[in-house]
């Protein structure tokens, strides 16, 4: 039986795999800007593959998470690498 909370549901949490899609959908990524940032070496490498795809640990997403300067869009809640690219987003996406 899964435990609810406390250090066991934590150390479960990490082991969780993170694929493409999940970090799509936590940072708000588009799937052209998530390429962008994995081939430029700005996320972590996966820490494996099954097939085509790659995957991470959780917990390496959320040391990862933890350790960068992310500029998050308080309005649609996606997470930006640069200053630059949150206000590009900003005057293209809120402004109009």
């Amino acid at each position: 039986m899964p435990r609810s909370s406390g250090a066991g549901t934590r150390q479960t949490q990490a082991l969780w795999r993170s694929v493409a899609r999940d970090l799509r959908e936590r940072f708000g990524w588009s799937l052209s800007a998530q390429s962008l940032y994995r081939r430029s070496g700005v996320v972590p490498p996966p820490d494996g593959r099954e097939g085509p795809r790659r995957w991470w640990w959780a917990a390496t997403i959320d040391d990862w998470a933890a350790q960068v300067e992310l500029h998050w869009c308080e309005v649609c809640r996606h997470a930006f690498i640069t200053s630059g690219g949150l206000k590009e987003h900003w005057t293209r996406v809120h402004e109009g």
